[in-house]
């Protein structure tokens, strides 16, 4: 089954001093998979990564999302969403939000 990570909420909050802003829509600019043996009679666990990067006043933020499709298991979910880098003097507030879309699964 294709699977892949698309935003949800394309925008994150940070602090700029004592202000807060908002950043540009996230862009997609990589993809890694790699697949991670499993251990015994479990099946391999597929682990995809995505790098995202958003603008702002301020610079750009890069986000690397990742979610593990677990061998047993039909569907992935994101692990994790973290901000990998962010303009110096600036605190990320709130993520983007990110949800995995399998092919062919309707809502």
């Amino acid at each position: 089954m294709a699977w892949e990570i698309l935003p949800t909420a394309a925008q994150s909050t940070y602090l700029s001093g004592d202000e807060e802003f908002s950043t540009q829509k996230v862009k997609f600019i990589s993809r890694n998979v790699e697949t991670i043996p499993g251990s015994g009679y479990q099946t391999d666990d597929t682990v995809m990564t995505d790098i995202y990067v958003s603008g702002s006043q301020h610079g750009d933020f890069r986000w690397a999302v990742t979610a593990r499709l677990e061998g047993l298991n039909g569907y992935a979910d994101i692990e994790h969403v973290k901000c990998t880098d962010y303009p110096a003097g600036c605190e990320v507030l709130t993520s983007p939000e990110f949800e995995v879309v399998h092919e062919g699964v309707e809502d």
